[in-house]
This record gives structure tokens, C-alpha cells and sequence, in this order.
């Protein structure tokens, strides 16, 4: 998520075209769609998959694979994370509607000589399959303790 607010700030800002520059306002918006979207299955699959106490866990096992303890916050499962992404990624029209966009970026802005669609491009590219294909990122979604138990969304999860 913060790298897309910053190509999408950087694209805003420093290019004078008005297509790079909607596509930027469109990437960033995408961005905060996306989280939410995927925050959404993430907590909607608590009840099969509850978020893991990383307390707990370093007690039992003196330590947690995943780096720092943080004691006020719990780490949602890998597998709940890397599901939830997929199921975003794959099933949602208005994600598809985003590639497509991107795919015509991508082509229209070789086309204009312009570096911004391979920049957007690339970047939604390696972010998904980071977040796909890498455990060790879905390992890093926490959320507060007192957030978790009501319920209510993350101010930043880490997702994105």
C-alpha cells in the first residue's frame, strides 16, 4: 500500500500528462480497495483460522519464527492471509477491471514513449506475486488485540 501511494503521488506530481496522472489517482485508490477487500476474507475466515497469539506462541516454543514478538498484537495466519489474497486476486470484477487497465497502461504508454506504465505495471506485478507466492509476507499481518476482539478493521495491517 505505501508503495502504491507513493508511484501514485510520485505520478501525480511529477508528470504533466493527464492519463499518467489519473492512472496514478486510479493505482492509489486501487491500493485501498484491494486491502480492504482482502481484510475483509481475512477476518470473515477467523472462524476456521483464528489469529495467532504471538505471546503465547514465544512461551511455548521460546520463540516465534516470524522475527519480534509484539505482545498487544495478534498475526493472522499465513494461510488465511495467502487464501484471502487469492480469493481477492482471482474472483473480484472490479480487480479485473484494474489488470486490464494496467495491461492497456502498459501498452498505450510504450506506445507514448512513457516509463510510468512499465513503472505501475511492474510494481502491481511483484507486489502480487510477493503476496502470493511468499509465506513470508502473508506471515507478517497483525492486527491490534483489542481491534480483533471487536471486530473492527486494522488502522494499518501490514496487507498492503
Amino acid at each position: 500500500m505505501v508503495l502504491s501511494l507513493v508511484m501514485g503521488i510520485c505520478a501525480i506530481a511529477t508528470d504533466a500528462k493527464l492519463y499518467v496522472q489519473i492512472v496514478g489517482i486510479v493505482y492509489i485508490c486501487f491500493a485501498l480497495y484491494f486491502q480492504h477487500k482482502v481484510w475483509q476474507q481475512i477476518l470473515a475466515s477467523q472462524d476456521e483460522l483464528p489469529f495467532i497469539d504471538e505471546a503465547m506462541e514465544a512461551q511455548a516454543f521460546r520463540k516465534t519464527p516470524f522475527g519480534w514478538i509484539y505482545p498487544d498484537k495478534l498475526r493472522a495466519p499465513q494461510e488465511s492471509v495467502q487464501d484471502a489474497f487469492k480469493k481477492v486476486l482471482m474472483e473480484d470484477f472490479v480487480v479485473l477491471g484494474f489488470f486490464i487497465l494496467l495491461v492497456l497502461f502498459l501498452f498505450w504508454s510504450f506506445k507514448m514513449g512513457d516509463p510510468w506504465g512499465l513503472y505501475f505495471f511492474g510494481a502491481a506485478f511483484v507486489y502480487s506475486m510477493a503476496w502470493y507466492c511468499c509465506k513470508c509476507c502473508a506471515g507478517t499481518v497483525r492486527i491490534e488485540k483489542d481491534e480483533a476482539m471487536h471486530g473492527e478493521a486494522p488502522t494499518d495491517s501490514g496487507a498492503a
